[in-house]
């Protein structure tokens, strides 16, 4: 991840919401095609608990993503 990509994702998990923003969907849904090797999309809200597993998923990959490689070095 880049730096600020890294800090983003903190910022992310930091958060103490039960929600995700919209901007927060799309940081989710573009690391995951980048890292994840997939053309970015973005579950359709027309099916909420789907979308809501999808993102989930997601978000459960780039935690393990984020919590085993080592962190970026800021200057």
């Amino acid at each position: 991840m880049t730096k600020e990509e890294w800090k983003s994702w903190l910022e992310f998990r930091e958060s103490d919401t039960h929600t995700i923003t919209v901007a927060e969907q799309k940081l989710i849904a573009t690391l995951h095609a980048k890292y994840f090797n997939h053309k970015f999309k973005q579950p359709c809200s027309c099916r909420p608990s789907k979308a809501r597993k999808q993102y989930q998923m997601w978000i459960d990959d780039i935690n393990n993503m984020f919590e085993t490689q080592p962190k970026p070095k800021y200057r």
